[in-house]
């Protein structure tokens, strides 16, 4: 009786939140929290993961189960667990600090700044006036060309050099469709990975006899872009692209 109370004076200490849930998995949090706080960190591990294989989209739940797995020195699972419950609340703050202050701790890819430096811009240039406006942009500059053209056509004497209107409007309206895309591909369509594996090489192509890429250690981070039977073709955060085999990998969206 003793125990159980503990267990709830823990709960409600701890994760107020989880007031809410349900009673067998607010108890599996309880335990795995009261474990960690005594240092026993496998036991934490255990009754964490009981909690996780419920499927609830907890924050609070994939950060503990992150800082388990780091005290364990597993950083792959940790790194994993942190993005999950980035996933479930993106704007948790304690899930971003614990990814910051483990990321010393992790093997890096070499970084290719150069290559780094224009996807990060165009991606930049996609996310932050999101789809909308590039969706409205690319209509904008579509119509500034059929106009432009039908005022080349029906009044050309008078035009002078206004037909360089024509081309520079179809280039923005190109420019803007490939950003449209990309913006809603960023939003609601990618799908990063974790690898896990101590060392993972990333290939020119889907096979073993590949040629090695780069090199990336437990932890890093993968964007997939293509999956091809048990291969993912992913973009490191560094711009390096190439094939990994899909064992090595976890989605954080599974």
């Amino acid at each position: 009786m003793l125990r159980l109370f503990s267990l709830i004076l823990l709960l409600a200490v701890a994760a107020p939140s989880w007031a809410q849930l349900p009673d067998s998995l607010a108890k599996q949090f309880a335990i795995g929290y009261a474990h960690y706080e005594k240092g026993d960190y496998e036991k934490a591990l255990s009754a964490y993961q009981k909690a996780a294989l419920t499927g609830y989209c907890s924050a609070e739940l994939q950060n503990n189960l992150g800082l388990t797995y780091e005290k364990l020195g597993q950083y792959g699972p940790a790194v994993l667990a942190f993005e999950r419950a980035l996933f479930c609340q993106p704007q948790f703050a304690a899930a971003q600090d614990n990814l910051k202050a483990i990321s010393s701790k992790l093997s890096r890819p070499k970084a290719q700044e150069k290559a780094g430096f224009i996807f990060q811009t165009w991606d930049n240039m996609a996310a932050g006036l999101g789809s909308h406006f590039w969706a409205y942009s690319f209509l904008f500059f579509l119509f500034l060309a059929a106009g432009s053209l039908a005022y080349f056509l029906f009044f050309s004497k008078k035009q002078g050099k206004t037909w360089l209107l024509i081309p520079l409007s179809l280039l923005l309206a190109f420019f803007s469709f490939m950003l449209s895309r990309r913006a809603n591909y960023l939003q609601f369509n990618r799908q990063w990975a974790v690898v896990m594996s101590p060392e993972a090489a990333i290939l020119d192509q889907p096979s073993i006899q590949g040629k090695e890429v780069e090199l990336v250690g437990s932890g890093n981070k993968a964007l997939i872009l293509e999956e091809k039977e048990d291969w993912y073709y992913v973009r490191l955060p560094n711009a390096v692209q190439g094939w990994i085999s899909a064992k090595l990998l976890e989605k954080v969206r599974s």
